[in-house]
């Protein structure tokens, strides 16, 4: 059973990760995602071939799942059968995060993540401001993670990948894209929590990287009740828009994890 559970996560493994000067200005980036538009997941164009690969992709998933449904199955009670020393094994995590950049750049961030088992989904609003010349340009990204699994899943360390959507609105241009993920968590003691995240997103029409992103954070756990936790966490994160914009951030928030 635990080569077919490896053989499992193999595959799904593959599948999800076969796909294939710094900037001041958020408005460059509308510009870029101006003149590469293809339509998106979700408009007419060339993005309607995005969407089509995106649903072969689901098919190919869903075929794997009930070719290997029994497998997944006994992988899931088997990670559930921990929750009792492993308690964020089922739990949501909520939180909020402001960052700074070099230049004239604010970043708020809030984000929501459920895990239960292997499975976990992750929700974030990257919304990022800058002035210039007493002028506001916004960047707004609603990134979804809607299916991760949870590969690794023991006291010391959680390793997760994932793949959904990245809906992006750049300066008034609205767009659609797929998005992998692959995050670890390590855990030294009862407080403290490491966190690394890297994030790629690819718009198929045009070949082009949107986004490629990395993040690093450490948490403290402030204090917990029942199964209430208040963690205090700071960090810093990279992104490389289209190829062209690099905007490195500094940040801090507060994260609440309901166990």
């Amino acid at each position: 059973m635990k080569t077919s559970i490896t053989k499992v996560i193999a595959i799904v493994l593959v599948c999800l990760l076969s796909i294939p000067a710094f900037s001041q200005s958020n408005k460059k980036i509308g510009d870029l995602a101006r003149s590469n538009k293809t339509g998106g997941l979700f408009d007419s164009g060339g993005g309607g071939s995005d969407l089509w690969l995106i649903l072969e992709f689901a098919d190919l998933f869903v075929d794997l799942f009930i070719l290997t449904g029994g497998a997944v199955g006994q992988s899931q009670r088997n990670v559930l059968e921990k929750e009792s020393f492993i308690p964020r094994i089922t739990s949501l995590e909520v939180s909020g995060q402001y960052g700074a950049l070099p230049t004239n750049y604010q970043v708020f961030m809030p984000r929501i993540r459920a895990h239960r088992g292997i499975f976990s989904t992750d929700l974030r609003v990257n919304h990022r401001r800058e002035v210039r010349l007493g002028e506001s340009t916004p960047y707004t990204s609603v990134d979804w993670q809607m299916l991760m699994l949870n590969l690794i899943t023991d006291e010391k360390v959680n390793l997760r990948i994932g793949t959904g959507l990245m809906l992006e609105n750049a300066d008034e241009v609205q767009s659609s894209f797929n998005e992998h993920t692959v995050a670890l968590d390590v855990y030294l003691g009862q407080r403290w929590r490491l966190n690394g995240e890297g994030r790629f997103a690819l718009d198929y029409g045009t070949n082009t990287t949107v986004r490629r992103e990395w993040n690093a954070q450490a948490y403290y756990k402030l204090f917990q009740k029942n199964r209430v936790g208040w963690s205090a966490f700071g960090g810093v994160s990279h992104a490389k828009y289209y190829e062209t914009i690099n905007i490195w951030a500094v940040s801090a928030g507060l994260s609440m994890t309901v166990e």
